[in-house]
């Protein structure tokens, strides 16, 4: 299962890469044709999104695991199985803010 991950990490990883390689072509022809504060929001707004991308991807991977204990049965007594459940919520939660986040900013650039 790790080795999965590793390899989705690693595909994710090119897949960065490689739109960050369209996003600086993009950027290139929008200089000649787009007013310099036009350029900037367009910049911004790829820098958000990667941000958001990163948060939503960190969350995601924190919780697998947590999950996972939870699924199998990897805990040790009712307290450590309820600190696992808070985790996870908590783990839920901001991931759930995190997708509203990247909604607003949708939203506010009208993508």
């Amino acid at each position: 299962k790790l080795e999965t991950l590793r390899s989705k990490e690693a595909w994710l990883q090119v897949e960065g890469q490689e739109n960050s390689k369209g996003f600086k072509r993009i950027e290139d022809k929008l200089r000649i044709v787009a007013r310099t504060y036009e350029v900037d929001k367009f910049k911004l707004h790829i820098l958000e999104i990667e941000k958001i991308m990163s948060l939503i991807l960190g969350l995601s991977y924190r919780l697998i695991p947590v999950e996972n204990a939870l699924y199998n049965m990897e805990w040790n007594g009712v307290d450590e199985r309820y600190d696992l459940e808070r985790k996870r919520d908590k783990l839920v939660d901001q991931l759930e803010e995190a997708k509203l986040l990247w909604c607003s900013i949708d939203k506010r650039t009208g993508v």
